[in-house]
């Protein structure tokens, strides 16, 4: 559910009830009233367009990531939290090995070095503190 939009710098920032980061759409409006029907258009696109990707060997996500799928025993890092406040990734195991993950540098997730995804169809949606990665 949709709490806080918010306008500024020709974005439009949404925010769920529990103030975690949604998206953000590029607007033409500089305040809410302004809001035209296209930019809500581009929003409801927006939050049903999400980036999935697959991976077999070690990777980094990427802020354009929304949903990775691992299939193989390697370790998925996170991008940095710092910047990121409530960016949310998924992380799910598609196949029979366990797949790690890991903050960047010394960035903790729920304030461990490493969580684990012992196998299919198990997933952890993880999402920025600012400082940190948290599990929903």
């Amino acid at each position: 559910m949709v709490d806080t939009v918010r306008t500024e710098a020709g974005l439009l920032t949404i925010f769920s009830a529990d103030k975690v980061f949604v998206d953000e759409v590029p607007i033409r409006a500089k305040r809410a009233s302004q809001i035209k029907a296209q930019d809500v258009r581009d929003l409801i696109v927006s939050l049903k367009s999400l980036n999935v990707v697959q991976k077999t060997a070690t990777y980094t996500a990427t802020t354009d990531d929304n949903i990775i799928e691992c299939n193989g025993a390697f370790d998925v890092t996170l991008y940095t939290a710092v910047s990121n406040t409530g960016r949310q990734v998924t992380v799910k195991n598609t196949g029979t090995s366990e797949v790690g993950i890991v903050g960047t540098s010394s960035q903790t997730i729920e304030g461990e070095t490493r969580q684990a995804i012992a196998s299919k169809p198990d997933s952890f949606t993880f999402y920025s503190d600012g400082t940190n990665w948290r599990i929903m």
